[in-house]
């Protein structure tokens, strides 16, 4: 009997010791599987763009800000080309819930279904899907920006369909955070689905009417639209001083007249500043480096009167509708040489960019 005791004893200390070293093997194994990992991570390239190198990247950011054009004035100060400032909205559509679409097209004032085609083709596209510009050249007074500012302050509420999966389950927990997070990155543009089909869990709940079995009351912000500022050239003489002052195009840059011709001074600079942050910086993240800096564009003052301009322009328009000429031309001088009008005709109105010509 005693000696079964012993053996019994024996074995489960001989047991043990396999159990331990068997751990302990275990544990080596592992701790050596995990630094070769980090090795292959820390070596691992992704796109022909190393972890490191992607990971400074994602560290640092680029800031423009746009150099604001100079003026075009006339010898007494008056202003004859300036800019107008005004607002765009700037829409992401891989984050604007599509439940949200009937009220933002609402404040936005424009049809529903032309609201849902624009982000529908804006999404169906590989790159630049997430700047829609939807409302441009928008004055500081529009309704279209209070709209979006209260729209922007207003929480929704929603009837979203509940989900079944048991909440005390740790698994379960975790996929529902899973299901969350795809929820919020919701692809509208997918080949098999539709802004129609997104939609069909959410039922907007309007007043304090109750959800329907199956459904639980949500409130939410919209998300994905921005006010952003804008500028326009405005050409206050109109046709007037149209071919002499000449014009910008669509990218902002002067193409004839004294906006070509001076280009260089008006334009100014556009300033670009870095936020970076590494292991080697000794620059803080706040404090950016400047890569370009920045230079508002310079204004021009020019010989000419626009009163005078005005007048001259008025006479010779009316001689060539009497003469029934093509066209016709003037320029009046002072006695020490400044030109104090320079009008042609027919000219074009530049704030009109429909009726642009370029033969006037």
């Amino acid at each position: 009997m005693t000696k079964k005791i012993k053996a019994l004893a024996l074995s489960r200390v001989q047991n043990y010791w396999y159990r331990q070293g068997f751990i302990k093997y275990f544990f080596v194994v592992f701790l050596l599987g995990f630094g070769y990992r980090i090795v292959t991570i820390n070596q691992l390239d992704a796109n022909g763009i190393s972890v490191q190198e992607k990971g400074s990247i994602q560290a640092s950011k680029e800031f423009e800000k746009k150099a604001r054009r100079g003026d075009i004035l006339d010898r007494n100060g008056e202003v004859l080309a300036s800019n107008l400032i005004l607002k765009k909205v700037n829409l992401d559509p891989t984050l604007v819930q599509p439940y949200f679409i009937p009220v933002l097209a609402k404040a936005l004032n424009m049809p529903e279904s032309k609201l849902n085609h624009k982000i529908k083709e804006k999404l169906s596209r590989k790159a630049g899907r997430k700047n829609l510009i939807i409302k441009k050249d928008l004055r500081l007074t529009d309704p279209i920006l209070i709209n979006i500012d209260q729209l922007g302050e207003t929480q929704l509420d929603f009837c979203r369909a509940k989900s079944n999966i048991n909440k005390t389950s740790f698994i379960n927990k975790i996929w529902k955070k899973i299901q969350a997070s795809i929820e919020s990155n919701i692809n509208i543009a997918s080949k098999n689905q539709t802004i129609e089909d997104i939609k069909k869990p959410y039922v907007l709940a309007k007043g304090d009417i109750e959800c329907d079995k199956g459904y639980e009351k949500k409130k939410e912000k919209i998300k994905g639209v921005a006010l952003q500022e804008d500028t326009r050239r405005y050409y206050p003489k109109s046709a007037s001083m149209s071919p002499l002052i000449g014009r910008i195009n669509a990218d902002k840059i002067g193409v004839s007249g004294i906006e070509g011709e001076f280009e260089s001074i008006l334009a100014g600079q556009d300033g670009l500043s870095q936020l970076s942050f590494g292991q080697n910086s000794k620059i803080s993240y706040f404090n950016p480096a400047v890569t370009n800096k920045l230079k508002h564009g310079q204004n021009i003052e020019l010989t000419i009167d626009a009163n005078i301009q005005f007048h001259a322009y008025a006479a010779i328009k009316k001689s060539v509708d009497y003469h029934e000429a093509d066209s016709g031309s003037a320029i009046i001088l002072a006695k020490n040489g400044d030109v104090l009008a320079m009008v042609n005709y027919p000219a074009a109105d530049p704030n009109n960019k429909t009726i642009y010509n370029p033969k006037h």
